[in-house]
């Protein structure tokens, strides 16, 4: 899947943002329909036109409609709100384990700087989980012929900074069981290890996402893992 420049796009323009959601609302609309009351012609056919030529909307015997592109962006438009609002991404907590060792993640970059934590990555547009599971695999160096898969539960992590949400990661912890080479890779963001499960769990700089994963893990259980970090 691509990504898309939005740099085209004024988001906080009131104009664009009344065609935008109104377009949301239904499947298509006319020229007259979409034009807000009082709106000067040639100030509407200039947003109109920017948002044309940003991909947003396209027109069709005299109708307009959101593109695919259109769809995605407005989907991250607050109702209540009217504004493009931040949303959180879904990760994929692959919790690796070869025999007693388990693969852990010291990250060197802000949250968590220092600790060891479950390996993690978004969840990209239009992933399957496997696609998802496999692209941290082989960001770890690991084999892709080596493993089996299955869901062990959800997870969701809050990082807080003076009583504000900074960075917020729902997910799933997928358990991984390999059989492959126990590969050890190093980044500038951090770097990726294997450790004896024991003593992950006793450390003291080990982050709760990968301990209470483990247990759960060793408990057989699936009860949702909801964490707030204040750092």
């Amino acid at each position: 899947m691509q990504d898309h420049s939005l740099d085209s796009i004024d988001s906080a323009h009131h104009i664009q943002r009344e065609i935008l959601l109104q377009l949301r609302q239904g499947t298509a609309a006319s020229y007259q329909q979409l034009k807000p009351d009082g709106l000067e012609g040639n100030a509407y056919n200039y947003h109109l036109k920017l948002l044309k030529q940003a991909g947003l909307i396209s027109s069709e015997e005299g109708h307009y409609h959101l593109t695919s592109l259109g769809i995605l962006v407005t989907d991250a438009y607050s109702s209540a709100h009217g504004r493009l609002v931040l949303r959180p991404h879904y990760y994929v907590y692959p919790l690796v384990t070869s025999g007693d060792q388990v693969l852990v993640y010291r990250p060197s970059r802000q949250p968590a700087p220092g600790r060891l934590v479950i390996p993690s990555g978004k969840l990209h547009l239009g992933d399957s989980i496997v696609q998802g599971i496999e692209r941290e695999l082989t960001r770890r160096g690991l084999s892709l012929d080596s493993y089996s898969w299955h869901t062990l539960c959800v997870v969701n992590i809050r990082y807080k900074m003076d009583g504000e949400v900074i960075l917020h990661r729902p997910g799933t912890i997928y358990h991984i069981e390999y059989d492959g080479p126990l590969a050890v890779t190093r980044t500038e963001s951090g770097e990726s290890y294997w450790m004896r499960i024991d003593d992950v769990l006793a450390q003291s700089d080990t982050l709760p996402d990968l301990s209470e994963g483990l247990q759960r893990l060793r408990a057989h259980g699936d009860e949702p893992i909801d964490l707030v970090y204040d750092l």
